[in-house]
């Protein structure tokens, strides 16, 4: 049984940096895509102020 908790230690510890590794792809992800909808809108409004910039700062 010993061996069997020992087991199960590592399982958590795995799954606890597995969801830190999938939180962490999915933050960067989100902020791939905000970069994306950031550079379309400058696109769009390269004519005025691009409203992503007054987010921005």
């Amino acid at each position: 049984s010993h061996l069997f908790c020992l087991l199960l230690r590592q399982a958590q510890r795995l799954q606890q940096e597995f969801l830190h590794i999938i939180f962490t792809l999915f933050y960067l992800y989100l902020i791939i895509i905000s970069k994306s909808i950031h550079c379309k809108n400058q696109a769009v409004l390269s004519t005025s102020i691009p409203v992503c910039c007054l987010k921005d700062s």
